[in-house]
Order: structure tokens, then C-alpha cells, then sequence
């Protein structure tokens, strides 16, 4: 599942961030940076009867993956104010925990760093 979500995977580069919020799409910064993200085609269907810690596994599993590659991780959200209880929270909490810290890379988007 979570290679099927992985969307421009040959990119050096990967995004996380929310959906939408703030007028802002960490899809929409992945195009601009032709970076890989994570998309699920049909969220409802393919998530319905799992639970929230079922489908943060295939997202874990996706993020593991992209960081075994070596990508350069961005967010198009600040990662100290994800939305508490988001998968985005999540993203930035799985960082950490592997000893990444986060920086403004310029006025709309910052990056992990180890």
C-alpha cells in the first residue's frame, strides 16, 4: 500500500505536511519542488475498517522508505505547530524520535536535518 501512495518516487526530495491548512497543500509544495509525497488515490475506500494505527503504519512504512533513500525531507507546514492528533503530528513526531531536528528553509518551508 504504501509504495502504491508514494507519488514521483525517483524525486531526491520528499514533502510532509497537512492536507490543507492555511491555504496551503503539502501536495502543492511537492509539485514545486518535484518532490515525492504520499496520496492515497480513494482515502475513504482504502481506509475503511482500518484504524487510525493501521493507517499510520502504511504511512510509517512510506516514510521509511523514502528515508532509507537518503531524500532530503521538507515540510509545507511548521512542523512545531502540526495539528495535535494529525498524521502530519505523527510524520514529525517519527522524525524526531530518529533524531532529526527542524529549521526554516525559507518564508514557506522549513526541513528536517540530523
Amino acid at each position: 500500500m504504501a509504495r502504491n501512495a508514494t507519488r514521483n518516487a525517483d524525486s531526491d526530495k520528499l514533502v510532509l505536511g497537512h492536507f490543507a491548512r492555511e491555504g496551503t497543500s503539502y501536495q502543492k509544495v511537492a509539485a514545486h519542488y518535484k518532490a515525492t509525497y504520499f496520496k492515497v488515490d480513494d482515502w475513504n475506500a482504502v481506509t475503511k475498517g482500518l484504524s487510525q494505527d493501521e493507517i499510520w503504519r502504511i504511512n510509517e512504512t512510506f516514510l521509511t522508505q523514502q528515508l532509507r533513500q537518503g531524500k532530503q525531507v521538507l515540510f509545507s507546514h511548521n512542523p512545531a505547530n502540526a495539528r495535535a492528533g494529525s498524521f502530519f503530528e505523527r510524520e514529525v513526531d517519527f522524525l524526531r524520535e530518529l533524531g532529526y531536528t527542524f529549521r526554516q528553509k525559507n518564508q514557506w518551508t522549513w526541513e528536517a536535518v540530523r
